[in-house]
């Protein structure tokens, strides 16, 4: 077994665990713990994923399906209908703990023949450059970029059900669905747009969809129709679906293959701290103003996005002017 196999094999069993313990109906450390597997096997797939021909279009798919895209728009519609029909809202995990087993085998399965190139470096020598890497620019400025992103999806996503409730007055029903629509705009963006972005560039279609983005937004704001707001909130996932990929695979445009798994690895969790820090935020405004704050703040923050990759962005031309000088 390589290298590859052996890291995934070791994380799901992991995550496997967690799940069993997330069937009982009180809450335990394996909220925590049933993170950490599938967060470090996606800077290693993400790796991975760069050394392959259409990697955009690879990473499209990846975050469709997996992180922020289709597992988070079926939850609510699935646990809706448990709930509806007199089960246990715990009930779901039964099914979530079928598919980690299912993710370990087919994990194994997958990278049993994948080759792993060995690491002749010492151990002081990998901490120094693990160190360096959290010390580049381009890291760090990617990894703000990528807080700011999933703090943006996470806040519309866990906050999109009570602005529907309170200010658009719908049912919970209705609500919930739309948050799911959101996701599942997501999702739809992965794998519509993953193509076109690719062949015109991420520099200029993420910009684009950032400006859409920001419409739309708009759009969802000042529209004080339900129907609207739904189909405005649907949109807005559609058009925010290629930014996390994108930025991803500018990140290893950018940066030495030698830093991309740490550097990755870096960003990916250190935006996955966005989905804390936003959403408490909101909730703490919303204290003092309202729920209706949501959409300033969302507004702001693909403003910051914007602005924060036509800067990072503009860094790679330097650096290719600077390789050719």
């Amino acid at each position: 077994m390589t290298q590859t196999a052996v890291a995934l094999a070791t994380l799901d069993p992991v995550h496997t665990t967690a799940h069993i313990s997330d069937t009982q109906p009180e809450p335990t450390i394996h909220d925590a713990v049933s993170a950490i597997p599938p967060s470090t096997a996606a800077s290693i797939t993400q790796r991975w994923n760069g050394t392959k021909e259409n990697t955009l279009r690879t990473l499209s798919c990846y975050f469709a399906f997996t992180i922020y895209g289709m597992n988070d728009g079926t939850p609510g519609a699935m646990v809706n209908a448990f709930v509806s029909r007199g089960w246990n809202w715990w009930a779901y995990y039964y099914l979530m703990l079928c598919l980690a087993v299912a993710a370990a085998a087919t994990t194994i399965w997958s990278f049993w023949s994948d080759c792993g190139t060995g690491d002749n470096s010492s151990s002081g020598q990998a901490h120094s450059f693990t160190l360096s890497v959290f010390k580049d620019k381009v890291t760090l400025l990617f990894s703000a970029f990528m807080l700011i992103y999933v703090g943006a999806e996470i806040t519309i996503g866990g906050w999109l059900v009570t602005f529907m409730l309170n200010v658009r007055n719908g049912t919970p029903s209705a609500s919930s669905l739309v948050a799911s629509g959101f996701w599942i705009g997501i999702t739809v963006g992965r794998f519509a747009l993953g193509w076109i972005t690719s062949y015109f560039g991420e520099k200029i279609m993420v910009s684009a969809y950032l400006v859409v983005a920001i419409g739309l937004e708009l759009a969802f704001w000042l529209g004080e129709e339900f129907v609207v707001s739904a189909i405005m909130a649907a949109l807005v996932g559609v058009s925010i679906g290629m930014v996390m990929p994108s930025s991803i695979r500018m990140m290893t445009k950018i940066l030495p293959v030698e830093k991309h798994i740490v550097s990755v690895g870096f960003g990916t969790a250190f935006a996955v701290s966005g989905a804390s820090i936003f959403p408490f935020a909101v909730g703490a405004l919303a204290q003092a103003g309202g729920v209706q704050v949501l959409q300033p703040v969302i507004l702001a923050l693909f403003a910051v996005q914007l602005l924060l990759w036509l800067f990072v962005t503009r860094m790679k031309l330097d650096r290719d002017e600077d390789s050719s000088a």
